[in-house]
């Protein structure tokens, strides 16, 4: 049973006709709705292909610094030795 002013519409008809006009107008509901999600499907996409066409460019951005701490996380251990400084090597007995 449909809701809304759908309900008063379907009470004032006469019995017979009740389930034709009920169906009807799930139908115009149903039919709008497919409308309007199609038209912002279509907005969606125009937004997307002019967002990629005048957007910035990703390859043109600078590189973010690291913070400081970060870079040595991202070291392997051989840069990370290269990194220290140089000083008396000590070993243990």
């Amino acid at each position: 049973m449909p809701s809304g002013a759908g309900t008063r519409v379907v009470t004032a008809v006469p019995p017979a006709a009740r389930a034709a006009v009920s169906h009807a107008a799930r139908a115009g509901t149903a039919s709008g709705l497919n409308d309007v999600l199609l038209a912002a499907a279509a907005f969606a996409a125009l937004g997307a292909i002019a967002g990629f066409a005048f957007g910035p460019d990703p390859a043109r951005q600078p590189l973010p610094s690291p913070a400081p701490g970060e870079l040595s996380a991202h070291l392997g251990p051989a840069q990370r030795q290269a990194r220290r400084p140089a000083g008396p090597e000590t070993t243990a007995p």
